[in-house]
């Protein structure tokens, strides 16, 4: 198998795959975690899987135990943040799920993260800023551990390749005047079709969400409605991807569904590209950069100065960064900092 060959002789390796591939729907996502299980099983150390969304953490988690035939939080795992499912001894979990900022604080108490024989940097392309931090730590910690594996950009890359399901696409001859209200109203005719297939719907908040389900609450019989987006509690959104019963579902979400979460059996999905509209000139637009800067580039840094100073680190300007935060920004998050310090000790 190609992906063992690159991974045994390299102590950094690059997977890709085609997003939707009929040879497994949730691809190297839950397929990869499960051979480096097998493959490190001998040597008692844990399998790390980051992922940038608390929910895909959590949802990967349960479809691998799933497929491998395991209990949840024993052999497969997860860690978010304060709220974790692994085996209290931690002699039993061997693949952990954890959110990008998990790695850093865990780097604070253990800075060679002696628990791992790999590390696996999943949805890297997305370049968070908790991502382009773990990938500067894990830089370091490689360097002192040769025998630790870890999965990102820079290294030899092993392609997926697969067959991509057949899509039509068919676009409103006009913008509608309501939104929401055109989207219930696709939805309504969709499923009056008759056609099997549950149905997915993108629109860009909470509010439009709530909105668009009320109102298919109101005009739709065997139809289960579900809303989906960040805010929503955890076992709400977990009961969206998992629901299964003999009435289709509908599932409203914002672009969280977009990124590393599958929902089985979707035939119509109806997306209203709502998420934004700037109008800008010609000269603006031919300077436009090429593809969107790093997160880190364009975001208050404060919070990854933090978790540097957390994991015992304190020259952020010198470290090997992928994309450096601007000197500026270090510079204001470094003061931010400072002055939150006095402040608790005037308190």
């Amino acid at each position: 198998m190609k992906f063992f060959r690159v991974a045994v002789g390299c102590q950094s390796t690059d997977v890709s795959g085609d997003h939707s591939s009929k040879r497994d729907r949730r691809g190297q996502s839950t397929q990869v975690p499960q051979l480096l299980v097998y493959d490190e099983y001998s040597s008692g150390l844990q399998i790390a899987c980051t992922q940038p969304r608390r929910l895909a953490a959590t949802t990967l988690a349960g479809c691998v135990a799933n497929e491998v035939g395991v209990v949840l939080g024993e052999e497969i795992g997860y860690k978010i943040g304060g709220k974790k499912m692994v085996d209290k001894n931690r002699k039993k979990t061997r693949l952990v799920h954890l959110t990008e900022g998990v790695l850093p604080r865990q780097l604070s108490s253990d800075r060679v993260l002696s628990a791992y024989a790999c590390v696996i940097l999943d949805e890297a392309h997305e370049r968070a800023a908790d991502l382009d931090l773990t990938l500067v730590l894990l830089k370091m910690v490689v360097s002192r551990r040769k025998d630790l594996k870890d999965y990102f950009d820079n290294c030899p890359l092993v392609r997926n390749s697969g067959r991509i399901f057949d899509v039509e696409i068919s676009y409103a001859k006009e913008a509608p005047a309501n939104f929401v209200v055109a989207a219930a109203r696709l939805v309504v005719a969709v499923h009056e079709d008759n056609k099997p297939g549950n149905i997915l719907v993108f629109l860009p908040g909470k509010a439009e969400i709530e909105a668009a389900c009320n109102l298919l609450r109101r005009y739709t019989k065997d139809l289960n409605i579900f809303p989906l987006y960040p805010d929503l509690p955890a076992d709400s959104q977990r009961l969206a991807l998992t629901h299964s019963g003999p009435s289709r579902k509908c599932i409203v979400s914002t672009n969280i569904a977009e990124n590393s979460l599958t929902i089985d059996d979707v035939v119509p999905r109806l997306d209203m590209h709502m998420l934004d509209l700037r109008r800008i000139s010609q000269p603006s637009y031919e300077r436009l950069d090429q593809s969107t800067a790093p997160a880190i580039r364009s975001v208050p840094v404060d919070s990854i100065l933090l978790k540097l100073l957390v994991a015992g680190y304190r020259r952020a300007i010198d470290f090997d960064w992928i994309d450096a935060p601007h000197p500026e920004s270090i510079a204001r998050a470094a003061q931010s900092l400072r002055d939150c310090t006095l402040d608790a000790k005037k308190a």
